[in-house]
């Protein structure tokens, strides 16, 4: 799955999805993805359509979690047309801490050992990946000259 992820960053690059209005690209991938993840579900036997306890608030918690996805792949097509897919990917590390930060500060939730020490890693891989990139640079310069 990592590698459809890298080749959909690369893609957004390419002159034929830059010049695509992000909305309408948005609306292709989120029907994609979600034709995709039917036949897995189906095949797999993990799509599951309960009937018991329906809540009335059901619907309208679909269309917030939709809003807030259309908003997600809207923001990083653009973000990718601005800094580019290895930029992009990069800050797309940053996606669990948030999603942890944001779940103690606003929903309460706990704070565990182990959270934090997989925010450390992540943490430190983006830094080694961003120090690596540096002294390649320097590296190739002094090469140069």
């Amino acid at each position: 799955m990592q590698s459809l992820y890298a080749i959909y960053l690369v893609q957004l690059e390419q002159k034929k999805f830059y010049d695509l209005d992000p909305m309408v690209l948005s609306l292709y991938t989120s029907i994609c993805i979600s034709i995709t993840l039917g036949i897995i579900g189906f095949f797999s036997k993990s799509l599951l359509f309960e009937s018991c306890n329906y809540d009335n608030r059901i619907p309208l918690y679909f269309i917030i979690l939709s809003f807030f996805s259309m908003i997600a792949i809207v923001s990083l097509q653009i973000g990718t047309r601005y800094l580019g897919a290895k930029l992009t990917a990069l800050f797309s590390l940053l996606e669990p801490i948030t999603s942890i930060v944001t779940g103690v500060v606003c929903l309460q939730e706990e704070l565990h050992f182990l959270k934090i020490i997989g925010c450390l890693f992540i943490l430190i891989a983006m830094l080694n990946i961003i120090f690596s990139k540096s002294k390649n640079k320097k590296k190739n310069s002094k090469m140069t000259m």
